[in-house]
């Protein structure tokens, strides 16, 4: 799950492969708790992993992590970042 004070945004959980794939971030980066992500829909320096939009479902979107060949599902709190759908998101584990 993940908070972001700044949004007022408090415990959100991430479902249905999200956590799978943040695990699989986490073990890589050997973080076993607290780790932060940078998200952006532009490459970002030295960035370590990356999301293809599979389709918009259920008030969020489908992303495919090739790193990983997992499938993880981003909830409606993707658009209090993005005003679209991103087609493509780059993440930095730090």
């Amino acid at each position: 799950m993940f908070d972001d004070e700044t949004h007022q945004i408090y415990r959100e959980p991430f479902v249905r492969g999200s956590s799978e794939i943040l695990d699989d971030i986490a073990s890589q980066t050997e973080r076993d708790r607290d780790m932060t992500l940078i998200f952006s829909d532009e490459p970002v320096d030295e960035w370590d992993y990356s999301l293809e939009l599979i389709r918009k479902e259920d008030g969020g979107a489908l992303y495919y992590s090739e790193e990983f060949d997992r499938v993880g599902w981003l909830c409606p709190a993707l658009y209090v970042y993005f005003s679209s759908t991103p087609a493509k998101l780059y993440l930095k584990a730090v």
